[in-house]
């Protein structure tokens, strides 16, 4: 915290507080910083990444306008510059787990395994009940073949979001990988009751009817491929579609709801047309 006093309370970017008012020059880096965010949300990136480059330039102090300067970076593939902007904002707001999280995001994926790692455990040193910290070092883990490890991260964030369907999502995904079907199951099964039936993302059908297969549920895992066909279909991707009812097939050969979905692509498509993936 004193590098931040340090920096914030130079003269003409002085942060609000009982010493005074907020700067003219804060208030409009804050003015630009809003304006950068608007021009990101409205697909204007370019001129985002400009007025966030002059919000830190004005007010270099300011976590916040390094963070959404760094987030457009990143989206524009900057990575570097991203990363650093991050660094320095973490720096200047040392008191924000979060903070560490993204930047431990950043690191993951650029490769920088123990750097993510050391921004994981910062977060939680800082905050240890902060979800988002325990699915962080749960990847890194991951990241580094230590399944065991990543496992006990996911659930140690299940504690505290028990529903979160992107946590649900990678701890089936993870229980898949080492072989254990119906733990795999059991979580897809909770993750499937966070979304409205019929409604369920593709990847969640497709591993539902892999944990099936896995354990020689046939018919069970020939009709999650079969549902898994139908969204494929309704997402405008035929050839995904019939991929799914052909690995429905290959399990149960007189599926009948797959041989009419197959008859149904077959149908749509057009004279000599090659099936979009």
């Amino acid at each position: 915290m004193l590098a931040l006093i340090s920096v914030a309370l130079l003269p003409g970017c002085r942060l609000p507080g009982p010493e005074g008012p907020v700067s003219k020059s804060l208030a409009t880096c804050r003015q630009l910083s809003r304006r950068g965010i608007s021009a990101a949300e409205r697909g204007k990136h370019e001129e985002a990444e400009r007025l966030l480059a002059k919000a830190v330039e004005i007010c270099p102090a300011n976590a916040e306008a390094r963070q959404n300067y760094a987030k457009t970076l990143w989206q524009r593939g900057a990575a570097p510059r991203a990363i650093a902007q991050l660094e320095e904002a973490t720096r200047l707001d040392g008191d924000d787990p979060m903070l560490r999280v993204r930047l431990g995001q950043m690191y993951l994926a650029t490769g920088q395994i123990d750097r993510a790692r050391r921004s994981a455990e910062q977060a939680l040193d800082l905050n240890p009940e902060l979800p988002d910290a325990w699915t962080i070092r749960g990847r890194v883990m991951l990241a580094d073949g230590k399944l065991e490890r990543a496992l006990a991260d996911f659930h140690r964030a299940r504690s505290y979001v028990p529903n979160d369907p992107e946590v649900l999502l990678e701890t089936a995904e993870l229980y898949r990988r080492m072989n254990q079907p119906q733990r795999a199951l059991e979580t897809l099964q909770d993750l499937a009751d966070t979304y409205s039936p019929g409604e369920e993302p593709p990847q969640v059908l497709n591993l539902t009817a892999l944990a099936y297969e896995a354990l020689g549920r046939h018919e069970d895992s020939a009709e999650a491929f079969y549902r898994l066909g139908l969204s494929e279909q309704l997402a405008g991707h035929p050839a995904k579609a019939a991929a799914a009812a052909q690995r429905a097939l290959s399990l149960q050969p007189n599926h009948r709801p797959s041989q009419d979905l197959l008859g149904r692509i077959e149908l749509a498509r057009p004279p000599d047309a090659t099936l979009r993936r």
